[in-house]
């Protein structure tokens, strides 16, 4: 499984670069405080491009992705982008707004028949306020579809896109709320404390 790890990191480095359900000002500083950053447990933390472009340590992948039931079980590892202001498509967000693209990578070491899909994806921001996929912002080609995610098979990639305020500002959690066969998982996070940089004609 960890060759998985490894194999999943490089694939993400292909990808081309609301509501109030958490509703606890305190929820971002719970989920930092309870993280173990040397093993691959329900929190993880946000990559950047020169990252994921680069050769990385196991530890530096264990201590990035977060994992259900370890590194032999589901594991995502994330980046998110600048949120964006304007697009080069026909449709942009609506004034006041702004949407936030993380692009995942989820692989999957213990699960038959799973299903993935971009609805299982939110977006917390650090007063505990959370906004759900937003399938209007996702026009991009590369947006995550829902599909089947293979036991021991290749990794998913592909791009979650957010509707934002625009006057809020990072820190972030990406949580991932997976199900199996109707029943809910416990849910995991992604601390997203940096970045990706985009055009500024974007932002």
């Amino acid at each position: 499984m960890r060759a998985l790890i490894l194999v999943a990191f490089a694939l993400l480095a292909a990808v081309p670069i609301g509501g109030n359900a958490q509703d606890d000002p305190s929820y971002y500083d719970q989920v930092v405080a309870q993280d173990d950053r040397t093993a691959c447990d329900e929190t993880g933390w946000s990559v950047l491009e020169t990252e994921i472009t680069s050769t990385q340590s196991m530890s530096f992948m264990i201590e990035h992705a977060a994992c259900i039931d370890g590194e032999n079980g589901l594991i995502l590892l994330s980046g998110c982008m600048e949120p964006v202001f304007r697009t080069m498509a026909a449709v942009a967000p609506d004034p006041g707004e702004a949407w936030v693209s993380c692009s995942v990578m989820v692989s999957n070491g213990s699960v038959e028949g799973f299903l993935i899909s971009p609805t299982d994806f939110s977006l917390v921001d650090s007063r505990g306020t959370q906004y759900p996929f937003s399938l209007a912002a996702s026009v991009i080609p590369s947006s995550l579809r829902p599909q089947e995610l293979p036991l021991r098979g290749d990794p998913v990639v592909g791009l979650v896109t957010f509707a934002i305020p625009e006057a809020t500002q990072p820190p972030y959690l990406l949580v991932w709320e997976p199900g199996v066969n109707g029943v809910a998982l416990d849910p995991v996070w992604i601390v997203v404390d940096r970045l990706i940089e985009l055009p500024e004609a974007l932002t």
